[in-house]
């Protein structure tokens, strides 16, 4: 049966993309909150302080939970990984662990060390149920949405669901370590990357993640799940750079900053198994492909 979904931030690169999805499927786009079956909350932060900040998130949510017609039968937010803050890892005396996220003031040696044995560790994928630890503010008021979106599923009997995103890139997408890589190259200039470079993080391309979205609104699973979206790969920013200056044929020197930006885990990517396993979605835009979007214009 064909949806009316109403989508905030519609005219967002990823709600273009959910509109287009929507649409290839057989769906309709609801012009208001009255005339919709079900939502997809795709706007993210504004507002320079904390307090307009909390507004645009917590408050706006809890307006449109208000106000939200008997019609409406599914919520789908899509908010950030950064939710999560530093990764999991593997340490090979303790097997399986989860590094603290790392004192603004740290300093290099910049790899978290394993929290039981203070050995080396190799960055694994996160898995929803692991622990959430925001590492900011924003990231704080992200996970405080979800949970009022969770919590009055609970209690009203709304089927709602969760997507996690990663790192998404892509046409007209105005933020993320992709775009600000980018802009930088495009003017000629190296792209600032923190500490040694070595960061690794989990790209995803806007229109796999508007088909996540689509999927969430659609399957009978998803309600009351929380899902990752992303490819499942750890990514060196380092190399995402190189590859954005070979692709745009400039001679730039990258140069690393050796300074940490707060709040900024040393490794995060995704574990994927689960919306691949329940939705059936999985990731088709390759990385390679998507750089070389990004720097064609």
């Amino acid at each position: 049966m064909p949806l009316r979904v109403f989508l905030t931030a519609a005219d967002s690169s990823l709600g273009e993309e959910v509109s287009a999805a929507l649409r290839a499927a057989g769906h309709d786009i609801a012009t208001a909150e009255s005339r919709a079956d079900a939502m997809a909350l795709l706007d993210d932060a504004s507002g320079d302080k904390l307090v307009s900040t909390a507004e645009s998130l917590v408050g706006r949510t809890a307006a449109l939970l208000d106000a939200m017609p008997a019609s409406v039968k599914r919520v789908v937010v899509a908010t950030g990984a950064d939710v999560y803050g530093e990764g999991p890892a593997e340490c090979t005396a303790c097997g399986h662990v989860r590094p603290e996220n790392r004192p603004n003031d740290v300093m290099a040696p910049w790899e978290p060390r394993c929290p039981r044995c203070e050995g080396p560790l190799t960055p694994a994928g996160i898995r929803e149920e692991e622990r959430v630890q925001p590492a900011t503010p924003l990231s704080a008021l992200r996970l405080s949405r979800e949970d009022l979106l969770f919590a009055w599923g609970r209690a009203s009997g709304l089927g709602v669901a969760s997507l996690r995103m990663f790192e998404v890139y892509g046409p007209r997408v105005q933020k993320g370590a992709m775009h600000a890589m980018a802009a930088a190259i495009r003017a000629k200039k190296a792209p600032e990357l923190a500490e040694d470079g070595l960061l690794t993080r989990d790209f995803i391309h806007v229109r796999d993640a508007a088909k996540a979205v689509v999927l969430a609104l659609t399957h009978p699973r998803a309600p009351g799940q929380i899902f990752n979206v992303g490819s499942g790969k750890a990514s060196r920013l380092s190399t995402i750079a190189a590859a954005m200056v070979m692709a745009r044929g400039e001679a730039i020197e990258i140069k690393p900053s050796a300074e940490h930006r707060r709040g900024e885990p040393r490794h995060l990517f995704a574990e994927t198994m689960k919306i691949r396993h329940t939705l059936g979605w999985k990731p088709e835009v390759a990385l390679t492909a998507g750089v070389g979007e990004a720097m064609a214009k």
